[in-house]
C-alpha cells in the first residue's frame, strides 16, 4: 500500500553559491509533513483523489530529500524524511488499522533517513574528492529503502496480516530507538 516516491535533491555545491535553506524548508511545509516523533498520520493528510483502478485501499508517498554540499574540505548536509500529502491518497478513512500500516511507512522512511544521515556524518571527508563518489552511496541507501518497504508491504500483506504487523511496528519503534542519535532534530545541517 505504499508507493515511494523517491527524491533525491543532492547538490554540492561551490563554497561562493548561497544556500538555500529556507526555500526548501518552505517547499517542504508546502507539499508535506517532516517527520517527527510526536506527529501521527491522520486521514485528512492523504489529499489527493483515490485511484479507484487501484485494487490497494491507501497509498502513501514519502521521500527522503538529501541535500548536500561542501565549504571547503566539509561536507554539510541535510536529509528530511517528508511524508508528501498531494501524493497520498485512501479509499477507506474509517480504518485506524489501515492508518496504522500508512503510518509504518512514514516510520521506516524515518528510519532509511536516520542510516543515511549516520553514513553521511561517517563519510565527511569526501569533500576534496568527486561528487561520484557521493552519489553511490546515497543510491545504496534509497534501494535498501526501497527494499524494505516492499518487503514490509509482502510480510504484512498490507497490513492485513495482524501478527506480522505487529512484529514491524515493534521493529520498525527499536530501530528508531536505536537510531535517536540521528533524528532530524539532532543532525540538521550538521
Amino acid at each position: 500500500m505504499v508507493t515511494n516516491l523517491l527524491l533525491l535533491i543532492l547538490l554540492l555545491l561551490n563554497p561562493f553559491i548561497s544556500d538555500s535553506k529556507n526555500s526548501v524548508v518552505k517547499a517542504n511545509e508546502e507539499h508535506g509533513i517532516l517527520w517527527t516523533n510526536n506527529r501521527r498520520l491522520t486521514w485528512d493528510d492523504f489529499k489527493s483523489p483515490a485511484d479507484e483502478k487501484e485494487t490497494l485501499h491507501a497509498m502513501t508517498s514519502t521521500n527522503i530529500a538529501v541535500k548536500a554540499n561542501c565549504t571547503g574540505n566539509q561536507m554539510r548536509f541535510d536529509v528530511k524524511c517528508v511524508f508528501v500529502t498531494k501524493d497520498s491518497w485512501t479509499k477507506n478513512r474509517l480504518s485506524k488499522k489501515l492508518l496504522a500500516h500508512e503510518q509504518m511507512h512514514f516510520d521506516l522512511t524515518e528510519v532509511h533517513a536516520r542510516l543515511l544521515r549516520q553514513k553521511l556524518n561517517e563519510t565527511a571527508n569526501i569533500c576534496g574528492t568527486s561528487r561520484i563518489k557521493l552519489d553511490p552511496i546515497v543510491e545504496k541507501y534509497f534501494t535498501d529503502w526501497k527494499k524494505e518497504q516492499d518487503q514490509y508491504d509482502a510480510e504484512t500483506n498490507h497490513g492485513l496480516l495482524d501478527e506480522q504487523q505487529k512484529v514491524w511496528e515493534e521493529k520498525i519503534a527499536n530501530r528508531l530507538a536505536e537510531l535517536e542519535t540521528f533524528s532530524y532534530k539532532t543532525y540538521a545541517l550538521k
